[in-house]
C-alpha cells in the first residue's frame, strides 16, 4: 500500500463502523477479516466477462478503477496482502471491541455470542488513481446477517460512501 494512503485507509474503516453501526446499548463485536469475499468478487469478475459489472450499475471511472484488464491484478494483490492493520487507529465507541474469529466455540459461547451485534470489514482496496475505495461489510447477529460491498470517492480528501451493490441477505 502506498505511504499516502495509509491514513486514508483508517478514515475508510472508521467511516464504515460508524455506518453499520447499532444503538450504542448493544454489545458490538468487530471483526476485520472479510478479505476473502472481496477477493472471491474480484476474481470471479476477472475471470469472467466485464459484463456481469453492468448488472450493478457502476459508474464507468469506478470500473476503470477496479475491474479493468490493466489493474486488476494490482487490486488483487493489495486484497491479498498481509500487512498488519494499526488498531489503535481505529475508532471504537464504547461499546464496542475489536474480536478475531473462533476455530471453535463451546456452545454456552455461541449462545452469548449470538446476543452480540456483530460487524466484519474487509481491508479497503484504494484504487491507483486514489480516486475510489472499495470494501466488503457483513452486519447483524448470528443468523441474521447482511451486507454487500462498498465503493467510497475521495472528494476533497474526504472519503464517501457512493455506492451500495452485490447486497445479501441471510
Amino acid at each position: 500500500m502506498k505511504e499516502k494512503n495509509k491514513d486514508e485507509f483508517y478514515d475508510i474503516i472508521n467511516n464504515e463502523i460508524k455506518i453499520v453501526s447499532i444503538s450504542e446499548n448493544q454489545n458490538v463485536n468487530l471483526y476485520l477479516n472479510q478479505n476473502e469475499y472481496l477477493i472471491g468478487f474480484l476474481e470471479n469478475i476477472n475471470q469472467s466477462n466485464s459484463d456481469n459489472l453492468k448488472k450493478y450499475n457502476l459508474d464507468k471511472d469506478v470500473v476503470a478503477s477496479f475491474f479493468n484488464k490493466d489493474v486488476i491484478k494490482n487490486i488483487l494483490d493489495q486484497a491479498k496482502s498481509n500487512n498488519s492493520i494499526n488498531l489503535k487507529k481505529i475508532q471504537l465507541q464504547s461499546n464496542m471491541k475489536i474480536s478475531e474469529v473462533k476455530e471453535k466455540i463451546t456452545t454456552s459461547e455461541y449462545l452469548k455470542g449470538s446476543l452480540e451485534y456483530e460487524i466484519y470489514l474487509s481491508r479497503p482496496l484504494i484504487s491507483l488513481n486514489n480516486k475510489y475505495a472499495i470494501v466488503s461489510f457483513s452486519k447483524g447477529f448470528k443468523q441474521a446477517m447482511e451486507g454487500g460491498i462498498v465503493i467510497y470517492e475521495n472528494i476533497d480528501l474526504n472519503w464517501k460512501r457512493i455506492k451500495f451493490f452485490d447486497s445479501w441477505i441471510e
